[in-house]
């Protein structure tokens, strides 16, 4: 039987062609092959959201109420609580506020509201006053007043309030 022998050029070849598939095979393994598990996770998780957001919009419109509606009342809930902290603001009150969601009450809408306001005694009458003296329906259904125990602002008011307005058309 003949043997065959490489020339020391030939053997040099085979083993740099050797290394480079060696090399290849590593950075395949170690590069490719996860970022191709992570592209293949991203599809699938496209899909999904993609499946998710049809379902969504199925469900959109099977809706009974107007999205406009629920906007409305979100709006009108913020700007109450908008007015109430900027009059906090201005008399230098510490004030949390409590919001319920809004109801909906015949061709009424009402927000009430559950807050505390610190703040001396003349702070507290003056924030009392504009709640009353407001030209909107503004309902106090309970005032607690008592002592906050800290010096800056001595009293604390404790009320809740009831905002209502008209349901247009």
């Amino acid at each position: 039987m003949r043997r065959f022998r490489f020339g020391r050029h030939v053997s040099r070849e085979l083993v740099i062609l050797v290394g480079i598939g060696v090399v290849a095979l590593v950075m395949v393994s170690g590069v490719g092959l996860p970022q191709l598990g992570r592209f293949l996770d991203l599809r699938r998780d496209t899909q999904r959201r993609q499946r998710d957001l049809q379902d969504l919009r199925a469900l959109a419109q099977r809706l009974p109420f107007d999205v406009s509606q629920a906007h409305a009342e979100e709006r009108f809930s913020q700007q109450f609580l908008e007015t109430l902290e900027r009059w906090a603001g201005a008399e230098h009150l510490h004030l949390s506020l409590k919001p319920q969601p809004v109801q909906q009450d015949g061709a009424m809408r009402r927000l009430v509201v559950e807050l505390t306001v610190e703040a001396t005694q003349e702070g507290v009458a003056r924030f009392l006053d504009r709640l009353l003296t407001d030209p909107s329906v503004v309902v106090i259904d309970r005032c607690r007043l008592l002592p906050s125990g800290v010096k800056e602002a001595p009293m604390r008011a404790m009320l809740s309030v009831t905002k209502w307005v008209v349901q247009p058309g």
